[in-house]
């Protein structure tokens, strides 16, 4: 668990960091562990969604 949090609290610096993905047109994908977080990027509004985060199988 907390290399889940360190992992989204370094999206904050680097949103794209070294082994994430991009999944759709402003959507990425990014592995920690056993755990896969799902995120949007708002350059617009310098934001970033957390909108999933789940176990991989």
């Amino acid at each position: 668990m907390d290399a889940l949090l360190h992992a989204t609290d370094r999206l904050a610096d680097d949103p794209a960091p070294e082994g994430s993905r991009a999944w759709g047109s402003s959507h990425r994908r990014l592995h920690s562990g056993p755990w896969r977080i799902l995120y949007r990027i708002d350059t617009q509004n310098s934001t970033l969604h957390i909108e999933h985060v789940g176990h991989t199988a």
